[in-house]
């Protein structure tokens, strides 16, 4: 598989041991009223493993949208 990979991350921001290595790029909102801390670009599909360790969620079972003008605001 090709691409990138978006995900959300839910309970704390991006930092040190918080997140799987390997990113391509990360967009720190750090504003936990907005539902997520950070979106967090990857070139592969992350496991269910690191999804569930790191309390990460895959950007397509969100609203797309709405993610990019709360990061927009």
């Amino acid at each position: 598989m090709r691409g990138t990979y978006n995900y959300i991350m839910r309970m704390r921001p991006f930092g040190i041991g918080c997140q799987p290595k390997g990113q391509l790029y990360v967009i720190s909102e750090r504003k936990k009223d907005k539902g997520y801390h950070s979106l967090v670009g990857y070139p592969r599909p992350l496991d269910d493993w690191e999804l569930k360790k790191y309390e990460m969620e895959y950007l397509d079972k969100v609203d797309r949208t709405n993610v990019a003008k709360k990061l927009n605001q």
